[in-house]
């Protein structure tokens, strides 16, 4: 079946790829030019510097040390080869995966924005919502999701089906959760061709489905025979999170009327209601495209078509969002909503023409809304800006070899760190870092003596015997300790979440004086 055969050229062919792939490298090369040497977060962001330096080092993500799924890993290390292991290359590499995310979205987004202005509208509003940088991964997965998932409806035949399986199983391999939404994902796209749009040959299709799937996995397999110990690994950390019971530790969903608009000012009022209609907006529009799917034919299948493989994605991806309702999180999985209503009026069509204008300039409206209120807050460079116009300087800091601009507070906790441990400790001497700043260890050059750097899990399963254990093992005799609440909540903080790490370091280490290290940090030295 092949849907709109009058589609115009612009649509397919090597050059009409050109003009999305130049916006996609000028836009988030843009980015990383203006922002790239601007703040470092030592909790999220230094737990993937950590893990992609030991990886570049010869590591095993899973295996040796505490890491999401090894595919964002093996990325980072690839290119590392060439650009180092620091944290700049570390961002680059990452803005490279996401030039690809971006490119295939503003693809797809093609079908229905008809002039170069528009589709460098789209590119800018889809680039802006890229955060955090550190998971660019997320919303370049999704938006290749939804090419990939308009390719499939636009004609469905067994190659299609073989890529929708490869980005299935790709997917897989950058991260478990990835993996589950899209084979979600194209399973009911599959179904939907067959029972709503035609009978296709759904043995066939679903073959050629599994067979991509295998081929995408190819790569964890190969891990799995040719890796020791990975399987077992591999295998552990999924049983973590079904002995956790959830996929994240959750956040309340911030509503827009839960918003404390008399105690907050006019920019923070407006951030909270943006980030708030963001989050209320995935379940809407998903309700929409629900509604579109149901009333989709093979007649009007061409039109609708970006608009299903939008919703489809957005649909599973709402889970993600709502794992940890904050605005990193929106801003990893709200791309499929932004395409979806960026082709929405190509699935509602031109008449009558003023209801269309009307549509186009309510989506305007609301989409630079939520852009400008919810999504550049978080960049990098107008939170700068914007503690600066408060009087407060960023300060040119040494981090592992590279310059960055860095709030005061995390350049005196690092230059403070940096002097603390250099006067006190030889450079083989182990350290323990604890509990949420593992991008302390590539700060310092230095490799964590315990798998697990990132305490954001209560211990279950024995995991605090484990740790004690391999303390005693690295005979580690120093430990610095942040011990702050991440969250602001009283059920989070380290010594809840570990009770029996957090007992045994106080029975067998005593704090030692160290001025230069800020107030929430000590440093503890075993008796």
């Amino acid at each position: 079946m092949q849907i709109d055969e009058g589609q115009p050229s612009r649509t397919s062919g090597p050059s009409a790829a050109l003009y999305p792939a130049l916006l996609s490298v000028i836009l988030l090369g843009a980015l990383f030019a203006a922002q790239g040497r601007i703040g470092f977060d030592p909790a999220d962001e230094g737990f993937q510097w950590y893990g992609s330096v030991r990886t570049a080092h010869g590591g095993v993500p899973l295996r040796d040390f505490y890491s999401y799924d090894p595919g964002r890993y093996l990325w980072a290390a690839a290119w590392a080869s060439g650009l180092g292991d620091g944290i700049l290359a570390l961002r680059l590499s990452t803005a490279i995966f996401a030039v690809g995310g971006l490119f295939l979205g503003l693809l797809a987004a093609r079908r229905a924005l008809t002039g170069w202005v528009g589709l460098a509208l789209a590119a800018v509003v889809l680039g802006l919502w890229m955060f955090p940088r550190h998971k660019l991964f997320e919303p370049a997965i999704s938006m290749a999701a939804v090419f990939v998932a308009l390719r499939l409806l636009e004609k469905p035949s067994q190659r299609r089906h073989f890529a929708a399986g490869m980005t299935v199983g790709l997917a897989i391999f950058l991260g478990k959760n990835h993996g589950l939404y899209l084979f979600l994902v194209f399973l009911v796209l599959i179904l939907f061709l067959h029972f709503r749009i035609e009978r296709g040959p759904l043995g066939k299709w679903l073959l050629a489905w599994g067979t991509g799937i295998a081929a995408g996995l190819a790569p964890l397999g190969i891990m799995m025979v040719l890796v020791p110990g990975f399987f077992r690994s591999y295998i552990g950390s999924i049983l973590f999170f079904l002995a956790q019971g959830k996929t994240n530790n959750p956040l309340p969903v911030p509503w827009p009327w839960r918003v404390a608009y008399a105690d907050l000012s006019l920019l923070e009022d407006l951030h909270g209601l943006a980030l708030g209609l963001g989050f209320l907006l995935l379940p809407l529009f998903c309700i929409l495209a629900v509604g579109f799917a149901a009333g989709t034919t093979r007649a009007n299948l061409g039109s609708r078509a970006p608009l299903l493989a939008a919703g489809c994605v957005a649909l599973f991806y709402m889970h993600h969002a709502f794992s940890r309702a904050d605005a990193p999180h929106l801003g990893q999985s709200i791309h499929p909503v932004l395409l979806g209503l960026l082709v929405l009026p190509y699935a509602v069509g031109n008449e009558p023409r003023r209801a269309a204008i009307v549509l186009k300039a309510g989506i305007a409206v609301l989409v630079a809304f939520l852009t400008v209120f919810a999504a550049l807050p978080e960049s990098p460079l107008v939170r700068k800006l914007a503690r600066e116009r408060g009087g407060e300087r960023y300060l040119p800091s040494e981090v592992a070899g590279d310059r960055l601009l860095l709030p005061p507070e995390v350049a005196q906790l690092l230059s403070g760190v940096t002097r603390t441990v250099s006067t006190r400790l030889s450079p083989a001497e182990p350290l323990l870092i604890l509990p949420y700043t593992p991008g302390l260890y590539p700060v310092l050059g230095r490799e964590s003596p315990v798998w697990d750097t990132y305490l954001t899990w209560p211990a279950k399963g024995g995991s605090d015997e484990k740790m004690v254990a391999q303390i005693r093992e690295k005979q580690v005799r120093w430990a610095l300790i942040g011990d702050y609440n991440m969250d602001g909540r009283g059920d989070f903080g380290f010594r809840v979440t570990h009770p029996a790490l957090a007992e045994y370091l106080n029975r067998q280490f005593a704090s030692v004086q160290a001025p230069d290290l800020p107030q929430h940090f000590v440093l503890m030295k075993s008796k």
